[in-house]
């Protein structure tokens, strides 16, 4: 038999299968800030009524006891531990132990005002607090705080009326055709030459790069499929799914490139590394990015003439170059590894600056005769 539910206006009350009802008051948190409940019972529905009015008042609205600092561990473990994954994890962590709650921390979550979001945000900013890190710790503290409102802990987030720190982004540094051939004949002298040709020719993430393995390389199809990137987590390697759908694709790889990935899988044969990633260390082990960048890309830069840039410069440059030429920026955005084309639209946006002016000039063929007469009168005035 199913329960019946509660009118409207009288509460939480049911019947239960046997034929009894019964009603249950929600009264506040415990200290851990679990939700205290109160259930009565009774043969009738008046009665189960009768006896929820009569409870004592102060069952109505004990407040959550918890600290900002302990209500954020809480989120941590029981929330965003199980919504993120295990890299962003650590990092809200590093974020709640090193930046908020040394600041917040010890306030009630209770009496957390939008004031104290404000000063909490102003003094990260003398305190010399990069703007990333800034923006981050504005991030996590709206996210949990966000959680608290949907738990009934709070009736509103505080974060909710207070600008953000703003995120100041990191300027792009992209090469131009003459600079990356500049940038691909200096790297000759690498070993992690098919490397870099690669991350030239298809605008793959560094992670994505070195978590290759060679059942991801068709070379009868000139193909390159991303399964996994690798990710560094407590000191240990971990390969990962990529984050979206869209991350785990096949892309097409230029001949040079694939030229460049056969003589590199030769080299890896005749040292018996070839069950091993397909970018790997001398000993047959996982690459650290900050050594990649350490002894080959940025010595590789000095060798071209090139200005420091960033690893990640390498995606850009091959975005620009494609979408500069005029390809599909649907095309683009697929083999970036982008969920969307907006995304693709709003990072390289300023590559086609000339765009309106083409669509102007394709309208102007198309209404030619339209403006000819008005152009010859003009002509004769």
């Amino acid at each position: 038999m199913a329960r019946k539910r509660r009118g409207r206006g009288e509460g939480s009350v049911y019947q239960e299968p046997d034929g009894r009802w019964t009603g249950v008051i929600r009264f506040g948190y415990t200290a851990a800030g679990k939700r205290r409940r109160k259930k009565v019972h009774g043969a009738t529905k008046q009665e189960v009524l009768a006896k929820m009015r009569s409870l004592p008042g102060q069952l109505a609205g004990e407040p959550c006891k918890l600290k900002v600092g302990e209500f954020l561990t809480r989120w941590l473990e029981n929330t965003a531990k199980e919504r993120v994954g295990e890299t962003t994890y650590l990092r809200y962590t590093q974020v709640v132990n090193n930046q908020i709650s040394p600041h917040i921390g010890g306030i009630f979550l209770t009496k957390l005002s939008a004031l104290d979001v404000e000063d909490f945000y102003a003094g990260l900013k003398r305190n010399g607090v990069p703007p990333a890190a800034r923006r981050q710790a504005a991030v996590v503290l709206t996210n949990a705080l966000r959680h608290a409102v949907k738990l009934n802990v709070i009736p509103s987030a505080p974060t909710a009326g207070v600008t953000k720190p703003k995120l100041v982004g990191r300027e792009m540094r992209v090469l131009s055709d003459e600079g990356a051939k500049a940038f691909l004949a200096a790297a000759r002298r690498s070993r992690y030459y098919a490397l870099f040709a690669l991350a030239v020719a298809t605008g793959m993430w560094r992670g994505e790069l070195l978590g290759l393995h060679w059942p991801d390389v068709d070379f009868d199809g000139a193909l390159v499929t991303v399964r996994k990137t690798l990710v560094m987590v407590k000191e240990e390697f971990v390969l990962k799914e990529p984050k979206t759908k869209s991350s785990r694709r096949t892309i097409a790889v230029p001949l040079f490139a694939l030229d460049a990935l056969y003589e590199h899988r030769k080299k890896m044969v005749a040292r018996g590394l070839v069950d091993r990633a397909v970018f790997c260390n001398y000993r047959g082990g996982y690459v650290r990015g900050y050594n990649l960048l350490r002894d080959s890309f940025k010595p590789i830069l000095v060798r071209a003439g090139l200005p420091v840039m960033r690893f990640h410069d390498l995606r850009h440059t091959h975005a620009t170059a494609l979408l500069s030429k005029g390809h599909p920026v649907k095309a683009v955005s697929q083999r970036l590894g982008h969920s969307d084309v907006g995304t693709t639209l709003r990072v390289y946006a300023h590559v086609l600056p000339e765009d309106d002016s083409k669509l102007a000039g394709a309208l102007q063929a198309m209404y030619a005769w339209e403006w000819l007469p008005l152009a010859l009168q003009r002509s004769k005035a």
